[in-house]
């Protein structure tokens, strides 16, 4: 990644509304954002996934979720964001949390922290 590159990046995340730049073996491309289903933080790297692919993504996960937080994304724990508008369903655990199984049939838990945030948003 050279400052160029990352220069080209950011113009493109800035001026792309409905597009977020992602890499994927050396390419740079642009994804519809109604094709994310997460963004999640891993091994110090912040990655897009699809129904069926993963991208790595240069911005950090709270400049994702700022750039994202109007929009159907919101935070399910420290180090994921979703797209509610490719949840299938949520489902609520005897444990206080919230099982959320995707479009895809992927499934994922949110956070205990981030529970009262999520019904509040879902508006239950």
């Amino acid at each position: 990644m050279t400052e160029e590159i990352r220069k080209i990046m950011e113009f493109i995340n800035k001026d792309n509304t409905g597009k977020l730049t992602v890499i994927k073996d050396e390419r740079i491309l642009l994804i519809k954002l109604a094709d994310v289903f997460t963004v999640f933080a891993e091994g110090g790297k912040v990655f897009v996934e699809t129904a069926d692919d993963k991208f790595e993504i240069k911005l950090r996960l709270y400049e994702v979720e700022e750039k994202l937080s109007h929009l159907s994304f919101i935070r399910i724990s420290k180090s994921k964001i979703i797209n509610i508008d490719n949840v299938k369903y949520f489902e609520s655990g005897f444990t206080g949390t919230i099982e959320i199984v995707f479009k895809n049939d992927k499934k994922t838990y949110v956070s205990r922290r981030y529970v009262k945030g999520i019904k509040e948003r879902l508006g239950v």
